[in-house]
């Protein structure tokens, strides 16, 4: 399981984490599996937004995000400023 860093400074606020996941995703070395994110916060939480791509229900496969094109993953801080933790873990299939 690896950890990224979130540093927010608002007490409200959605942080755009899809690059840093991205990159995670990418240095696994998993080409097919599933990425799971854990917010160990209980004013925090992780999102995928979307806007009107019909490939939702796909999250992960071939080693690399697969998002709609207009969804990313967001950290949602809800008490801050803070620096916050969010863990991620890669499975392969």
């Amino acid at each position: 399981m690896q950890t990224l860093i979130v540093k927010t400074d608002r007490r409200t606020q959605l942080a755009d984490v899809t690059a840093q996941v991205q990159k995670l995703v990418a240095s696994s070395g998993v080409a097919t599996g599933i990425c799971y994110l854990y917010v160990p916060h209980t004013t925090a939480a992780t999102t995928i937004n979307e806007c009107a791509d019909p490939d939702v229900a796909r999250d992960v496969e071939g080693g690399k995000l697969v998002l709609g094109r207009w969804q990313g993953v967001f950290f949602c801080e809800f008490d801050g400023p803070r620096e916050r933790r969010l863990q991620v873990k890669v499975v392969a299939d």
